[in-house]
């Protein structure tokens, strides 16, 4: 159960942004055999929103899936194989998914919001509401007959997204074409443990834009980034 209990400083009359809400939750977490392990999650989301321009209540109606299937391939490498997908949904009147402020226009809102983290990408990176998304990915580690170098791990990841509702919003306000094809995203990603007390790690990711987005907002965004963890 999530109540706001906002207090706005300086109140604005013309509008309230109280969110509060009750998720109800079920999962699994397993492995059909050792090399295939699992998990699935489905989430009810109800309580109440407000709507865009207007101090009224609108009853949420909102739900959530993931789920995940890994195979250990029991290679001395390390090799794994993972596949997964994730569902949010949307709203039709929302040109943001997760604010009040051009959130949702009247009548049931429809838009999941969420808590906890999911990873969704470090380019597009997206809130899963009024999304669907499928990802698959291979972790290895290449030089694992180096002793110095076991801890070290290099992975890529293929994302897919798409609207639930198509002319609804998603996180990212650029996606504000009413087509489903939000695009898809290429993500390179090295960890190297050097000791249990410093990680070494690099990313590179790549989004390329769908149908979703209008013509001169749908070049495509890279990001890199090196990080540096000690651990005390």
């Amino acid at each position: 159960v999530e109540r706001d209990d906002n207090r706005e400083r300086p109140e604005d009359p013309r509008q309230d942004y109280s969110y509060d809400a009750r998720y109800f939750g079920i999962g699994s977490r397993g492995e059909w055999t050792p090399r295939w392990p699992y998990w699935v999650e489905a989430i009810r989301e109800t309580g109440h929103s407000r709507e865009d321009l207007t101090s009224a209540k609108s009853n949420i109606s909102a739900w959530d899936f993931n789920a995940e299937q890994r195979y250990m391939t029991g290679l001395p490498s390390g090799m794994m194989f993972t596949v997964q997908a994730a569902a949010g949904s949307g709203d039709n009147d929302r040109q943001d998914a997760v604010n009040t402020l051009y959130g949702n226009a009247g009548g049931r809102d429809h838009g999941f919001v969420h808590f906890g983290y999911l990873p969704t990408g470090i380019v597009l990176n997206p809130c899963l509401s009024n999304l669907r998304m499928l990802r698959a990915g291979i972790n290895v580690n290449p030089f694992f007959k180096i002793k110095a170098m076991r801890s070290f791990w290099m992975g890529i990841d293929f994302f897919r997204y798409w609207k639930d509702r198509p002319q609804g919003g998603i996180s990212d306000l650029e996606a504000s074409n009413a087509d489903r094809d939000i695009g898809q995203e290429v993500d390179l990603r090295a960890d190297w443990w050097v000791n249990s007390r410093v990680l070494i790690s690099a990313e590179w990711g790549v989004f390329m834009p769908g149908k979703a987005y209008a013509p001169g907002r749908d070049e495509k965004s890279e990001v890199v980034s090196v990080s540096l963890s000690l651990m005390f």
